[in-house]
């Protein structure tokens, strides 16, 4: 290893240990105190690691290190830590999703992949199975672990050694040919009917199922019938909308229906139950007809944009200042901040209507 290589790694002091049996540590920059994960791996394609490095990808943690150690046959790689759950942690929670929410985590692994088959020669991942799919605090989705990702050689028949996880692996990656993008898209359809089902085997039941029919031919043991790129599959995946007249809306559903967490749900019908009844407890007999309507409509509007905000609805954090830094503190304080401007424009509207202000 390079004296340089070795002096920039040395600002990297280790402070935890996330997995010790695969040497994956937690460590802390030195001068920033920033915390980053580190990574020693022994089995790689460095020219994979150089493309993640350089181009920082959406959806892959950043690669802010990557050192080959020849001398010890190894890559040390510094990337960013991604605060979140894997899907296997929320499986293992949950065991199976609701069909919308299986549908919009395939499409976000499509496009998480699409730039990296595209790129000259294709970057294949090899390796996605549930462990490998992290959703952040922030409800994003990453891809990680590229310890078996490797990048498509033209001329080469098979693919050496098989690389992967059994249960997710397609036939290609046993030696029948060489790995490519469609590789993915068969362990995309695994992962599909484990969310789905609990199981990567096809049910009996159900098989007419628009969604199952796609997972279907995601698993086609010849590459050839499967679909031809995640784009076409993404595609297919957002047409089953149609055949569910409300799925195209569920991602409008009220804070607490999108998704099919049990405990959510019973929370959120609590809550508004609640609101509807502090409306209804407010008295303004001794106003007009006109005062207690316009009373009323602004309440309903303030709680409205509350619930919207504190629920990220359509995920408009992104789109705020303060909400989207990934910084708890600093979105705190956008929490408050941002509340304070709901209530003082709220009141401005009941001040300028003359509406009763001590409700």
């Amino acid at each position: 290893m390079k004296s340089e290589d070795e002096y920039r790694l040395s600002f990297y002091q280790e402070c935890g240990v996330i997995d010790g049996r695969h040497n994956v540590t937690l460590v802390q920059h030195a001068e920033t105190g920033r915390i980053y994960v580190r990574k020693e791996i022994y089995d790689y394609d460095l020219s994979v690691y150089n493309v993640l490095k350089r181009r920082h990808f959406t959806g892959i943690p950043e690669i802010i290190e990557c050192v080959e150690d020849i001398d010890h046959h190894r890559l040390i790689v510094i990337e960013k830590l991604i605060n979140g759950m894997t899907l296997r942690n929320m499986l293992d929670n949950e065991c199976t999703l609701d069909e919308d929410r299986v549908i919009s985590l395939l499409v976000s692994i499509c496009n998480v992949l699409e730039p990296l088959h595209k790129c000259d020669p294709p970057i294949v991942h090899r390796d996605i199975k549930p462990e490998n799919i992290l959703l952040s605090d922030d409800s994003r989705l990453f891809i990680i672990d590229f310890n078996a990702s490797k990048s498509v050689k033209e001329g080469q028949p098979r693919d050496t050694e098989l690389i992967g996880t059994r249960k997710y692996a397609a036939p290609e990656q046993y030696g029948y040919s060489q790995s490519d993008p469609r590789t993915d898209i068969y362990a995309i359809g695994k992962v599909g009917l484990e969310m789905l089902t609990g199981d990567t085997t096809i049910p009996n039941d159900n098989i007419n199922s628009p969604l199952v029919k796609i997972l279907c031919r995601c698993t086609s043991m010849d590459p050839a019938d499967r679909f031809s790129s995640v784009s076409e599959l993404r595609g297919a995946l957002l047409s089953v909308n149609r055949f569910n007249p409300l799925g195209k809306f569920s991602r409008f559903a009220l804070p607490g229906f999108r998704t099919n967490i049990l405990w959510r749900k019973i929370a959120a019908v609590i809550l508004y139950i609640a609101l509807f009844a502090y409306i209804l407890s407010i008295d303004l007999s001794g106003y007009s007809i006109k005062v207690r309507v316009l009373t009323y409509l602004c309440i309903i509007i303030m709680l409205t944009c509350l619930i919207l905000f504190y629920g990220n609805y359509l995920d408009i954090h992104q789109y705020m200042p303060l909400m989207k830094s990934k910084k708890i503190p600093v979105r705190i304080v956008g929490y408050m901040a941002y509340t304070y401007l709901i209530l003082g424009i709220i009141r401005i509207f009941f001040n300028f209507l003359g509406l009763p202000a001590d409700l």
